[in-house]
């Protein structure tokens, strides 16, 4: 299926849905890391004490960890149905599909914005971000 391509005012009409949803993903990927990071903790004290089996902290922080993945592709593939992409959380990007003088490229969004004023092409990424 083809991309779709946005122009400038479909994209930015499409700002009020994509931030709520953006910025709980942000908050959970943020927490996400939180979790693993405890999960991480967690096993390698069992590990070192000789132990081989899962306490049930251990079961919890993976239980934690497993839900947020879960939780994160579901936001992905919500936010990604509306033909944008997710390119980064730090710093927190989302690019949308378009043609600028006939050649593909994004117009490039961070949700700190608050309309899309930059786009770059395929190539360069958010470092060749331009002025519209």
């Amino acid at each position: 299926m083809p991309k779709k391509l946005f122009t400038l005012i479909e994209a930015n009409a499409l700002l009020p849905k994509l931030r709520p949803l953006f910025e709980k993903f942000l908050d959970l990927q943020e927490k996400h890391a939180e979790d693993e990071d405890g999960y991480h903790e967690v096993y390698f004290t069992i590990a070192n004490n000789g132990k081989d089996f899962e306490s049930e902290k251990l079961k919890e922080k993976k239980e934690m960890v497993e839900g947020d993945e879960e939780e994160l592709d579901a936001l992905t593939q919500q936010i990604e149905s509306f033909g944008c992409e997710i390119k980064g959380v730090d710093p927190p990007l989302i690019d949308f599909p378009t043609k600028m003088d006939g050649k593909d490229a994004y117009l490039c969004w961070r949700v700190d914005e608050e309309e899309i004023h930059y786009w770059h092409d395929m190539e360069s990424g958010y470092g060749g971000r331009q002025p519209l």
